[in-house]
């Protein structure tokens, strides 16, 4: 449920959600998916 949450005031969140988009343009796709599961690890973890 937590999870849920997070990830809902993530997608909320368009200034977090723009600078992810940026910083997976700037990776690549390869990397896109392990810097997602980083962005939502450090969120859960606050």
């Amino acid at each position: 449920e937590k999870l849920i949450e997070t990830l809902d005031s993530l997608i909320n969140d368009k200034e977090k959600l723009q600078q992810l988009s940026d910083n997976i343009k700037g990776l690549g796709i390869k990397d896109a998916d392990e810097l997602i599961a980083q962005q939502v690890i450090g969120l859960i973890r606050r």
